[in-house]
């Protein structure tokens, strides 16, 4: 997903709708489709690696989706997105690799 959104085109100011987003990017709109599916059937906005993971996808189409990317922050709980997943021993390596709960919390003022 992290590399198709990484394809998007980036919006250009003819198609904007009145957030300043390009909605008929077909790249765009079937990325947000699977997201969505991800999101209603497995939750992955709730859970800490998985909320962490789709916030570092989100990330690099930040500047040119705001709107996009608010609404992301807007599901994520960013306190607990990267913490650590499984027994005592991964705990450590994931709360390691991920950096560990709070990571985002720096997002905070523009969720």
């Amino acid at each position: 997903l992290a590399t198709c959104l990484c394809e998007c085109a980036p919006p250009s100011t003819a198609a904007d709708d009145e957030h300043g987003e390009n909605i008929n990017d077909p790249i765009l709109m079937a990325v947000l489709q699977v997201v969505e599916y991800l999101i209603r059937h497995y939750q992955i906005h709730a859970r800490p690696h998985t909320a962490h993971m789709m916030l570092r996808t989100f990330l690099p189409i930040h500047l040119m989706y705001p709107q996009l990317f608010q609404r992301v922050l807007s599901l994520v709980d960013l306190t607990t997105a990267g913490g650590s997943v499984g027994n005592s021993k991964s705990r450590k390596t994931n709360a390691t690799m991920s950096g560990g709960a709070g990571t985002w919390t720096f997002l905070r003022p523009f969720a």
